[in-house]
């Protein structure tokens, strides 16, 4: 039996700017957060646990592909252990650490269409680095 990819990887140059996006996103979330915003476990400088950078909203979403509010740090085992197979309660978990207002907002920005130019996710890309830079000072 052939093996298939789920999806394969955009060329265009859209889709190379996107990802690297969520390089810098995951990047992001391991300097603001540091451990699992779950369990607290550290992850990449102690070698202990896998982590994650979870979206709360889809990354399908323009709107909230890039908001820094809409990415938690996760370790591997409460990332697969909550999100799929006890979806209400982590939810709310996530509503009582974003705090309701940012959980709100990020929940209208989902439904809100938003069509982005090339120039936008450049602008974006861009804009993620000085977030990163910031932190790192």
């Amino acid at each position: 039996m052939k093996k298939s990819y789920l999806r394969k990887l955009g060329k265009s140059p859209v889709s190379q700017t996107k990802r690297r996006i969520q390089a810098l996103l995951r990047e992001y979330v391991l300097l603001r957060d540091k451990k699992c915003v779950i369990c607290a476990a550290y992850g990449r400088d102690s070698g202990r646990r896998v982590m994650q950078a979870d979206h709360i909203f889809s990354r399908a979403i323009a709107a909230t592909f890039s908001n820094l509010d809409n990415v938690i740090l996760i370790c591997q085992p409460c990332h697969g252990f909550w999100k799929p197979a006890h979806p209400l309660e982590y939810s709310e978990i996530i509503k009582e650490k974003l705090g309701k207002k940012k959980y709100e907002k990020l929940k209208y920005l989902s439904q809100t269409t938003l069509h982005m130019t090339a120039r936008d996710w450049e602008l974006e890309e861009k804009r993620l680095k000085q977030e990163i830079n910031k932190l790192k000072r």
